[in-house]
């Protein structure tokens, strides 16, 4: 029974040593735990109100996301719909310090690159958005088309804050 003991410590023992060991190999690849770190802290900076720090994490996000992305060999499309997660937290500190078209674009760029598979909270976000623009000649309906009009091609940011900026220029 002492042996016994001794034998299944000395195997735990040596259970937990590898699983030391890989964690170390995991938590320098794990873009993807990295990535949740930075987001968790970035969240906590929102709560104490520090955006600067919070707007520095969620890129940090966006960065190790990216790294995910070239490591797994996501598709561009799906590279960019997970880059695009991030916006809707990055809309958010816009949204608080009152730039509203920035996060408007923000939460545009979300729907669009997400729009393959969509969510219930894509539409509320985006009609939340838009109407704080408070845009007097493009309605949501418009905002609609355009991203139907975006079809299935890959999302493009720079279009997206081009067509954003043509319909605060028609205000």
């Amino acid at each position: 029974s002492g042996t016994m003991f001794t034998a299944s410590h000395s195997q735990k023992s040596n259970v937990d040593d590898n699983i030391h060991n890989s964690s170390y190999c995991f938590d320098t690849n794990d873009y993807l735990g990295k990535a949740a770190d930075a987001k968790s802290q970035a969240k906590q900076a929102v709560k104490e109100r520090d955006f600067d720090k919070a707007w520095r994490l969620f890129h940090e996000q966006k960065e190790y996301y990216v790294k995910h992305a070239n490591r797994i060999g996501f598709s561009a499309r799906d590279a960019l719909s997970l880059d695009s997660t991030v916006h809707e937290d990055l809309a958010n500190i816009l949204r608080v310090g009152g730039k509203h078209h920035d996060a408007f674009f923000n939460i545009l760029y979300w729907v669009i690159a997400s729009r393959h598979r969509p969510i219930k909270r894509h539409e509320q976000k985006l009609k939340a958005y838009f109407n704080r623009c408070k845009f007097k000649n493009t309605t949501i309906e418009d905002v609609c088309d355009y991203i139907a009009g975006c079809g299935n091609t890959i999302v493009n940011p720079i279009k997206i804050r081009e067509q954003v900026e043509r319909w605060r220029a028609c205000e």
